[in-house]
C-alpha cells in the first residue's frame, strides 16, 4: 500500500499582505503625497523623492494598514484583507486616494500618542497580522525567529523573507509602543534588559526576547 504524500495545506495568506516598509513615517508620507492629490505612483515617486522599490513598499504598507485604497470603488467598506475602502468625493477617479483612516492618521501630529494608538489599532485590523499582534504589542517584544515562524505558518513564505518582515514588525513595534518600551526593548537589544527588570521580574510567558 503506498503511503499517502504528505502536502502542506494552502497559505492563508499571501505574502504581500504582511508589510515590508521599515518607516513607518515614510508610509505617513506616502498618505500625505495621496491626500494632497499625488494619486498615481509616478506623481507619489516624485513627491517622496524616494527610490521606486521603497515606494513600492510604501504605497503596499499603506494599503495594508487601511490608510489608502485603489481603484475607483464607492463607499467605505473594510476589504477581506483588512484593508479599507473609503470614499472623499473621489469616486470614478482611478489611482491612489486616502480613506478616513489615513485622513485620522495625519490628522494626529507625528509620533503622538494618539497616532501611536491609531497605528496599532490599524495593525491589529490587519487579518494576516491578527495571529501576532497580541504578542507584537505585548509588554516584551516577542523574538525575531518567534515571529518569523508564525509568518511562515500563514504565508508559507521562505525562511529569509519571514525573518526580513519580522524584523520590520520589530521595528513598528519600537515606533508604536510607548517610550518607555520602546526604551526597554532597546536595552533588551543591547543585552541590559535583566539588569533594568530586576532579580524579581520574570517574562517566561511570552515568546519575547531581543533577538
Amino acid at each position: 500500500m503506498e503511503r499517502a504524500e504528505r502536502r502542506r495545506p494552502p497559505p492563508e495568506f499571501d505574502i504581500v499582505d504582511i508589510p515590508q516598509a521599515d518607516d513607518i513615517d515614510a508610509v505617513r508620507a506616502v498618505v500625505a503625497a495621496v491626500e494632497a492629490g499625488h494619486t498615481s505612483r509616478g506623481a507619489i515617486l516624485a513627491a517622496t523623492g524616494a527610490t521606486e522599490r521603497h515606494m513600492q513598499y510604501r504605497v503596499r504598507a499603506a494599503v495594508i494598514l487601511g490608510m489608502v485604497r485603489e481603484g475607483t470603488s464607492k463607499g467605505s467598506t473594510e476589504t477581506e484583507r483588512g484593508g479599507v475602502h473609503g470614499a472623499h468625493g473621489d469616486e470614478g477617479r482611478p489611482g491612489l486616494h486616502a480613506t478616513e483612516r489615513g485622513r485620522a492618521w495625519l490628522s494626529h501630529p507625528p509620533r503622538s500618542d494618539a497616532e501611536r494608538s491609531l497605528l496599532r489599532a490599524a495593525v491589529r485590523g490587519v487579518a494576516a497580522l491578527r495571529p501576532i499582534a497580541a504578542a507584537l504589542f505585548g509588554p516584551r517584544a516577542p523574538r525575531r525567529q518567534w515571529l518569523a515562524t508564525q509568518l511562515r505558518t500563514t504565508t508559507l513564505m521562505a525562511e529569509a523573507t519571514a525573518v526580513r518582515r519580522a524584523s520590520t514588525l520589530l521595528g513598528w513595534r519600537r515606533r508604536l509602543m510607548s517610550r518607555q518600551l520602546s526604551l526597554f526593548d532597546d536595552l533588551v537589544e543591547a543585552g541590559l534588559g535583566g539588569w533594568v527588570e530586576g532579580a524579581g521580574a520574570s517574562a517566561e510567558a511570552l515568546p519575547a526576547g531581543g533577538m
